[in-house]
């Protein structure tokens, strides 16, 4: 298999955050060659999912850092998840000195009370709360 895979941001997407219409091109090209195609991203599904969706063309999705890869059906293929009792002590270590982050479950995205959630966040992670 040849497969290519992208970064999102300051790689894929331009400057206003957007999939230029030449990139857009350039990557069906890519896929008619008989490439594979992925993005990689420290985003969520929910994100890169709109992206690929505006692209138009079938790829694998590499979220969260890594976390979670998608088929290109968008079906999960593998989940690398931290172990629940190092995330607990990690998660209490981050509450204690009011660190702000932002916590993946495969399903929901967890943010700390204390930490301002901007909106972009939000639109990012799909979180109207």
């Amino acid at each position: 298999m040849k497969l290519i895979i992208s970064d999102l941001d300051g790689t894929l997407l331009n400057n206003e955050s957007k999939v230029t219409e030449k990139s857009k091109e350039t990557l069906k090209k890519i896929k008619a060659q008989g490439f594979e195609v992925a993005i990689a991203t420290g985003r969520s599904f929910h994100s890169a999912n709109l992206i690929r969706e505006f692209i138009g063309i079938d790829m694998y999705l590499i979220c969260n850092n890594g976390a979670n890869i998608y088929n290109k059906d968008g079906s999960i293929l593998k989940r690398h998840f931290i172990p629940i009792n190092l995330s607990k002590k990690i998660i209490d270590i981050l509450h204690k000195e009011k660190i702000s982050y932002k916590a993946f479950n495969g399903i929901d995205v967890y943010l700390p009370t204390f930490g301002e959630v901007y909106d972009e966040i939000r639109k990012e992670h799909n979180l109207f709360s």
